[in-house]
């Protein structure tokens, strides 16, 4: 007994199959998981918030506040001029393990926050690529208007956490 198709007929089912197959795959391609908001991802900063010393209640900055990211290439300004700071969000460096920034208080009082922190290379998806994550190992500052630094959550992720407290002594 043989075969009761011909070569033709079979062509045409591996035709139709075929088509079908690349249909499906571009449909799914369509409907499939992927991370669209790269940015929001990939973006990944360190959320300080800013506390009063002794009670240790949230406080708001009402001086204006300018605060500038020290590096080796240059300074960058990352707030400018903000006058009712509660708190902000500070990139942290890939390529260094110690950050600088510097605050400003009405033009001419200074303070520095010294964040040193570990870099980890975290893959998100192929669309996305990677993401640098950040542990936090110590902070310090200079004292003049900020009186302590705390870690609060050492883990720097995009997760919204608060990683970093300031406090201040607030004058009566």
């Amino acid at each position: 007994m043989g075969c009761c198709f011909r070569k033709s007929t079979l062509t045409s089912i591996y035709a139709n199959r075929l088509f079908i197959s690349v249909i499906l795959i571009v449909l799914l391609s369509f409907v499939s998981c992927s991370d669209s908001d790269c940015v929001l991802t990939n973006s990944v900063t360190a959320n300080i918030k800013l506390f009063e010393g002794v009670k240790g209640e949230p406080v708001v900055i009402l001086d204006t506040l300018t605060i500038k990211a020290t590096r080796p290439q240059g300074d960058t300004i990352i707030i400018n001029r903000d006058t009712r700071a509660t708190g902000f969000l500070l990139p942290l460096s890939y390529t260094s393990t110690c950050d600088i920034f510097i605050f400003c208080y009405n033009d001419y009082i200074y303070d520095s926050l010294y964040i040193y922190h570990t870099c980890e290379p975290t893959f998100i998806s192929i669309e996305c690529g990677a993401v640098m994550y950040h542990t936090i190992t110590d902070v310090q500052c200079s004292n003049n208007v900020m009186d302590s630094v705390k870690i609060a959550n050492a883990k720097v992720d995009n997760n919204g956490n608060t990683n970093i407290k300031i406090f201040y002594t607030l004058s009566e």
